[in-house]
């Protein structure tokens, strides 16, 4: 079961300071140029009303913060329902991942049944996402 997001204006950053620890914790090493992936989990999330966890269709009001952390020697790259990969080329163009890298604690609002996409091309690189459920 996932916890409350606590929203209070002390603790609204994502600095680990005052958020209780999430129950829904997920870690994995990624293999080298391997698009890794994570689905936001649902179903009897603790601090969610009961409306709120039927399924991701419902009003769209399955709503999570996912807090991801890298490590900080590798760049690793992030998508949200489309694939991860490394750009090419020295020019900017669009692009569908985020590059993120374990100098920062990153948050990102989802729903369950989103899939988290992870890239690295590297070796080595470890990723950790919790999970808190947050009111629509």
């Amino acid at each position: 079961m996932t916890k409350k997001y606590r929203q209070y204006n002390d603790t609204q950053a994502i600095n680990d300071w005052g958020q209780l620890f999430s129950d829904q914790n997920y870690s994995a090493t990624l293999t080298i140029n391997t698009d890794t992936t994570l689905t936001v989990p649902g179903g009897g999330i603790m601090g969610a009303a009961t409306s709120y966890n039927v399924s991701p269709t419902v009003n769209g009001n399955n709503k999570m913060r996912a807090i991801i952390r890298c490590t900080s020697a590798k760049d690793v790259w992030f998508c949200i329902n489309g694939t991860a990969a490394v750009p090419v080329g020295a020019s900017f163009a669009a692009v569908t991942s985020e590059l993120i890298n374990g100098q920062y604690i990153i948050a990102r609002d989802v729903i369950v049944g989103d899939v988290l996409h992870f890239f690295c091309a590297a070796a080595g690189a470890s990723v950790s996402v919790s999970f808190y459920a947050l009111m629509a």
